[in-house]
């Protein structure tokens, strides 16, 4: 009796072993074929943002971030945060720049959450109202940088960076009360040599994000101040363990194949971009349904997608929210920047 209920255990071992080996889907580089645009999504639309002369007219968008129905975009050249509604309506700029008490001299990143702008400055982290009123700094010490960050409820959710001065990588949850730096995702690698909130971070509601950790295959879910494996995949070039054999202490830029990650995941798919080498785009996209998975490829200023719903642009990086994705494009029309939404397929 106790031998077979060993063999049963050892079965059942054996059998959750080799589920946990088989990965989820594969991001193929040798296709050559683009996917189709109906293939995740229903309907497209257009808005113009209101522009005027001191409102990003002939300025750099360097990123955006949506909250509460409304659209935040920072723009590098007057060093601010304009606030719009979603149909392109200017409410209000925040701009607090400066070297007095509650003012910036740049801007490493933003994230907008619950109605508070968090502004970050090296080591620090700057709050403001939706009006522009300061609220209070955080300041990290942590000689080593945040790269990326969004907010958790009682932390900032940081992604650090490894160089050859600082050895900290993977995502951290950081307190600036009692400066903990608690890792939840480590040891994270990843071909990121320019990180934005957009390439790692994907809202999936109030307090859930998800995390791609490429090289290792790894999609991760972080609810609050824990997190797990959701999905892993693989990739048709090298792996992770053949590049950090090579390159494990001096990782080099022109050493890697594909160096941009890209990730957004709803309900019902998800879908992870690899640039490389700046002039070919792989778009992978995975039904968490149906379990099956396709990746489409396309050259430097084509769209990502073969456009079969009609007018639709699709060539720089979308911003994910509410199952919307939001594209700036190319306006003929005016001056104004023009942003596309693609409404996503729900079922």
């Amino acid at each position: 009796m106790k031998n077979s209920v060993l063999c049963i255990l050892c079965f059942m071992f054996f059998l959750s072993c080799t589920k946990g080996n088989k990965k989820d889907f594969l991001v193929n580089f040798e296709t050559d074929e683009r996917l189709k645009l109906s293939l995740i999504a229903d309907s497209v639309s257009f808005f113009d943002v209101e522009e005027n002369d001191s409102c990003l007219i002939g300025s750099t968008i360097l990123n955006l971030c949506i909250d509460n129905g409304e659209i935040y975009i920072f723009d590098k050249k007057t060093l601010s945060i304009f606030r719009y509604t979603l149909d392109g309506k200017l409410i209000n700029k925040i701009s607090r720049r400066g070297l007095g008490p509650g003012e910036y001299q740049n801007i490493d990143d933003f994230y907008v959450k619950d109605s508070i702008v968090y502004i970050k400055q090296y080591i620090n982290i700057y709050q403001y109202t939706l009006n522009g009123d300061f609220i209070k700094k955080d300041i990290i010490k942590d000689p080593q940088f945040i790269e990326d960050f969004v907010v958790s409820p009682s932390y900032y959710l940081a992604y650090y960076k490894a160089d050859k001065y600082y050895f900290k990588e993977g995502v951290y949850l950081v307190s600036a009360i009692d400066q903990e730096a608690k890792p939840i995702v480590t040891p994270v690698r990843t071909y990121n040599f320019y990180t934005r909130q957009i390439y790692h971070f994907c809202k999936l509601n109030n307090n859930f994000y998800a995390f791609v950790d490429y090289l290792n295959g790894n999609i991760y879910h972080l609810n609050q101040d824990t997190a797990y494996v959701a999905y892993t995949f693989s990739v048709s070039k090298k792996n992770s363990a053949e590049l950090l054999s090579t390159y494990n202490k001096d990782l080099k830029k022109n050493t890697y194949y594909n160096y941009y990650i890209h990730y957004i995941e709803n309900d019902i798919f998800l879908l992870l971009f690899v640039y490389e080498r700046k002039d070919k785009f792989y778009t992978t996209f995975y039904n968490k349904q149906t379990k099956q998975a396709m990746t489409g490829k396309s050259q430097t200023g084509e769209n990502y997608f073969i456009d079969d719903l009609g007018n639709a642009q699709w060539i720089d990086t979308p911003y994910y929210s509410d199952n919307k994705l939001y594209v700036m494009i190319e306006n003929p029309d005016s001056e104004n920047r023009r942003f596309e939404v693609i409404y996503l397929k729900q079922h």
